[in-house]
């Protein structure tokens, strides 16, 4: 492992879903869970036009690949927020063979 390898904060906040009276449920707010140290990187555009036809994004969509250490992430409600900004995840997957690193691919809210 690289030595000041997760340089970044980002912070994960929460989804809270709130019935909406019609059966239905609606996101209400956020809510900070906790901040973490990450790695950021911007995608390329190999990747990034891969994630377009498997994910059906348009052509502005902006994408950054966050790597965490050893972090479970619950991507239906959690948001990504970095340098302001806020990020969906997209995919989350295991880039290592011991399950330290996750990199989470964020496309901007």
């Amino acid at each position: 492992m690289k030595a000041r390898k997760y340089d970044k904060r980002v912070e994960i906040k929460t989804v809270i879903l709130i019935s909406d009276g019609a059966a239905g449920l609606v996101p209400s707010s956020t809510t900070t869970n906790t901040t973490r140290w990450a790695q950021v990187k911007s995608m390329s555009q190999t990747t990034l036009s891969q994630l377009k036809t498997d994910y059906g994004l348009d052509d502005n969509t902006e994408a950054l690949a966050f790597t965490f250490r050893k972090f479970n992430l619950n991507r239906a409600r959690s948001v990504l927020v970095y340098k302001g900004r806020e990020y969906r995840p997209l995919v989350a997957q295991d880039t290592d063979q011991y399950e330290i690193d996750l990199t989470v691919i964020g496309t901007r809210i």
